[in-house]
């Protein structure tokens, strides 16, 4: 799940966020209660689920705005504040700005933040950082909670946790528990100091014993995801219920993913899948992203790639970020039709563009390598940074390394000590392995940072070749054999001198079923670590044609030295796992083996129900 995310939606669109009251909670689960009839302080807290609800029953919506033509200014802030949730229409910041100025000068403040939400999203933060200003409405909680969001999101000034989060304390001591939640992310990210799981716990449980259905929620995924130490699902399974009970999302999500996965010893995936199929067809896309990474295979779920990218494109056409990386990492596989390929950096791009601070860190590993035009470590120090302002670990990490080196810019081990120390207080393990590097007199040279081709979101190697590590010639060579001798599929009746040719080239040919298929490797800045004796797992830049297709990007394996050479299990079972599943789809999906194919005995294999392939 992806927490900030969640929160940076609910500081944009939910208004129902505000000031709560002891009768908040009753009347969230008061399903007769009109929303007009809702006092002002207890409407502006409602989760915004139970809003939408209310309001899609009975036609309110267009009560609403028949009430608002008639020049009510309780309707302009609800229809306002409904406009801008997506509840009644797409959202229409300039409707919203309208409502919400024609609801402020009638008195009805919650206009004032319906109006901010609509300047928001049209990119005028300016003036919307002017209205949060305003004398009158300095002491406002909502409103502190707005600033504080200008200098946490840098929304038209510099982001700035250290300005941000004395703010979120002071709009949290007035009542806006939205700013919990805030504070418990700074604290669970270490952006302001050392990472603090403890009191990023004390935060969410406030918000939760408010009763509040959004701070129930994250405080049971938290608790679920094991993000404040080790999984306590049991502890966590009860508050996504009881969130789920109240109409919250965010809680329905956390217990479906529960169900299918089975974490607190309830395991129902039917059940699951069908809570999320139902949020999807009211268009909730957090629902459709969760629907798209179970069926690319996660939660045991059997892979099937078009649904996946169904759910994840539905996601991504209402902006979710998370979901644009997600097709980025399909449209980088070997399936992906040309048009995919076409798409996948713009997909990153996008997911960057939105605030996945993952992305932002791969965007600048692809400057960084090369990989999407021509590389710049000016554009990849750029991404870095701007995924170490959302507290993302391999980005500070990377930003570390680069003022250490002196990459791009003035070589500065004190910036550098500061941001491998970010990277470390979220967990970080390579930061920590670069602190203590930088403490010791025998701290590896210069060139260590052009060999420490960054991790990817997925990875976590970023560092020079151990010692007794292959280079980068000896993994390519182990590439080349897995692909070509080490497999049983391979049978023609090339000479081994043109194979050895081949080998020494870093070209791989193997023939299947008369057809001959040509790759060729090439292996840059290797960077591996010792994963146990006598072996190496590695990250390096690799450059592959396969059958005409280029590939230039990142490559992992681990690998073994066998018999004098060095080779690589990993990557075999990679090149068997995928032949297996291409065998299995052009045989209606019979579990077919890929040995033999191309070979003599391939017509006589047969699946693991003794039917023929």
């Amino acid at each position: 799940m992806n927490i900030i995310g969640v929160v940076k939606a609910a500081t944009f669109l939910a208004i129902s966020s505000g000031l709560i009251s002891a009768s908040a909670i009753t009347l969230a689960q008061a399903p007769a209660l009109k929303l007009t009839d809702i006092p002002e302080a207890d409407w502006r807290i409602l989760p915004g689920d139970i809003l939408r609800a209310r309001l899609a029953e009975g036609g309110t919506c267009d009560a609403l705005k028949q009430e608002a033509e008639r020049g009510s200014a309780r309707a302009h802030s609800l229809y306002g504040g409904a406009v801008s949730q997506k509840i009644c229409g797409n959202f229409d910041p300039d409707l919203a700005i309208t409502l919400g100025r024609k609801a402020a000068a009638a008195g009805d403040h919650r206009g004032v933040l319906v109006e901010v939400v609509g300047l928001r999203a049209k990119g005028d933060h300016f003036a919307a950082n002017a209205i949060t200003e305003r004398p009158e409405l300095r002491d406002d909680a909502t409103m502190i909670a707005q600033r504080a969001d200008a200098a946490y999101f840098g929304y038209g000034r510099t982001a700035s946790v250290a300005d941000a989060a004395p703010l979120y304390r002071a709009a949290a001591a007035k009542g806006e528990y939205r700013s919990l939640l805030m504070l418990a992310w700074i604290a669970h990210l270490g952006s302001e100091r050392a990472a603090d799981k403890q009191l990023a716990e004390n935060y969410l449980r406030r918000a939760a014993s408010t009763g509040w259905a959004e701070g129930v929620a994250l405080y049971g995924n938290f608790l679920v995801e094991g993000r404040l130490g080790e999984s306590r699902k049991s502890e966590g399974i009860p508050f996504l219920r009881q969130a789920a009970t109240q109409g919250s999302s965010a809680g329905e999500i956390g217990l479906a993913r529960a169900l299918v996965s089975g974490a607190g010893g309830e395991k129902n995936p039917g059940q699951g899948i069908n809570m999320l199929l139902a949020l999807s067809e009211k268009g909730n896309s957090e629902a459709d992203y969760v629907l798209g990474q179970f069926y690319r295979g996660d939660g045991g779920f059997d892979r099937q790639r078009d649904r996946a990218i169904f759910f994840l494109k539905k996601a991504a056409g209402q902006e979710h970020a998370a979901a644009w990386r997600s097709l980025h990492q399909e449209y980088m596989r070997p399936e992906a039709t040309q048009d995919e390929r076409a798409m996948r950096f713009i997909a990153l791009e996008r997911a960057s563009d939105l605030g996945d601070s993952d992305a932002a860190n791969d965007l600048g590993i692809q400057w960084e390598n090369g990989t999407m035009n021509w590389k710049s470590p000016q554009k990849a120090l750029y991404f870095y940074e701007k995924a170490a302002k959302k507290g993302n670990g391999a980005g500070a990490y990377n930003v570390g390394r680069f003022y250490q080196y002196g990459i791009e810019v003035p070589r500065d081990t004190v910036v550098a000590e500061r941001y491998y120390k970010q990277a470390a207080g979220n967990g970080y393990q390579l930061a920590k392995t670069a602190l203590a590097q930088m403490k010791s007199p025998a701290a590896p040279a210069r060139q260590v940072a052009a060999n420490a081709s960054t991790q990817a979101s997925t990875s976590a190697l970023a560092r020079p070749n151990a010692r007794g590590a292959p280079t980068a010639r000896q993994i390519r060579d182990a590439l080349v054999y897995e692909q070509t001798y080490g497999r049983v599929t391979v049978a023609d009746s090339m000479g081994l001198g043109t194979r050895q040719a081949d080998y020494d080239a870093g070209i791989s040919r193997t023939t299947f079923f008369g057809i001959t298929v040509v790759q060729s490797y090439d292996v840059a800045n290797p960077s591996c670590i010792l994963a146990e004796k006598g072996k190496f797992t590695c990250r390096y830049d690799l450059k592959l044609v396969a059958a005409g297709f280029p590939y230039n990007g990142p490559g992992s394996h681990t690998f073994e030295m066998q018999g004098g050479r060095w080779r690589s299990p990993t990557y075999l079972k990679a090149i068997v796992d995928a032949g297996n599943r291409s065998a299995a789809g052009a045989n209606n999906g019979r579990n077919c083996t890929v040995q033999g194919f191309g070979t003599a005995e391939g017509a006589s294999l047969k699946d693991q129900n003794g039917l023929s392939c």
